[in-house]
């Protein structure tokens, strides 16, 4: 064995490892390769997103507008929690006998960053038409409401599929701060 062999052997040996390590441990080890090397279409990343926003806000009218169907609960792209927290405010209206009906108007994204391989955080100005309404006889209960107003959504890849982890809803000119990291 030559002298260079001698010394970049080791070396070697133990790049090959901790390439292995690292790839036995983490979950999208290929994906994230990938990602760090640019060497994914961002274009596509992008429209799955943009997708999975437009089939999460039909699904969140659905739910207040027909007063909470659960069959379409396994399609519905969001993390349990949200779900959770939607059908608490959709069951509050059941209670109150009345449905709260979404309308949206505009749906249009500002921005969509990729801030880790299986995150993105996603600016969206959207206009909603909102109104109670008699869960019996679906004549209003309260005046027609236009509410425009910019949403933050926070994404992540699980199992190929994006779904929204949280959504923070501010008004159509307030500054949104910046995203905590964590």
């Amino acid at each position: 064995m030559s002298r260079w062999h001698r010394r970049w052997l080791p070396f070697a040996v133990a790049v090959v490892a901790a390439v292995v390590a690292a790839a036995s441990v983490n979950e999208h080890a290929f994906y994230n390769l990938r990602f760090h090397l640019g060497l994914y279409s961002r274009d596509a990343r992008k429209a799955e997103i943009e997708q999975t926003l437009r089939q999460f806000n039909r699904d969140f009218a659905t739910f207040f507008n027909v007063g909470g169907p659960t069959s379409i609960l396994p399609t519905f792209p969001a993390d349990n929690l949200i779900k959770r927290r939607i059908f608490q405010e959709v069951r509050y209206w059941d209670g109150m006998n009345a449905v709260m009906v979404y309308d949206k108007d505009t749906f249009t994204i500002e921005k969509i960053e990729l801030t880790r391989p299986d995150r993105a955080v996603v600016i969206a100005r959207e206009v909603w038409y909102i109104s109670a309404q008699d869960a019996v006889t679906r004549k209003t209960i309260s005046t027609l409401k236009k509410s425009p107003e910019r949403v933050r959504y926070i994404l992540r890849l699980d199992h190929g599929k994006w779904r929204v982890m949280e959504f923070e809803i501010y008004g159509e000119k307030d500054a949104i701060p910046a995203e905590v990291k964590g």
